[in-house]
């Protein structure tokens, strides 16, 4: 639910879209266009291809900041 507690929290929902198409490496381009075909809350008139480029690109740094680099495995010598 909303904030408000009147309606589902779309944009919630979104951004947990757009983290799964990021992760599942696409990218923040196509993130956006396909927010725009599954989300209703993206298609609204008013901001519906900035909010969806605006998620998608929140999306991708959320997933940059919390993916680590995978340390190098250690060779056993001798």
């Amino acid at each position: 639910m909303n904030n408000a507690g009147t309606d589902k929290d779309y944009s919630k929902a979104d951004i947990g879209w757009c983290i799964t198409a990021i992760r599942r490496k696409f990218g923040i381009n196509e993130t956006a266009a396909m927010l725009l075909e599954v989300s209703e809350h993206a298609r609204h008139p008013s901001n519906g291809k900035r909010y969806a480029e605006r998620t998608a690109a929140r999306a991708a740094d959320y997933v940059q900041q919390r993916t680590r680099p995978r340390l190098p495995i250690k060779q056993d010598h001798g």
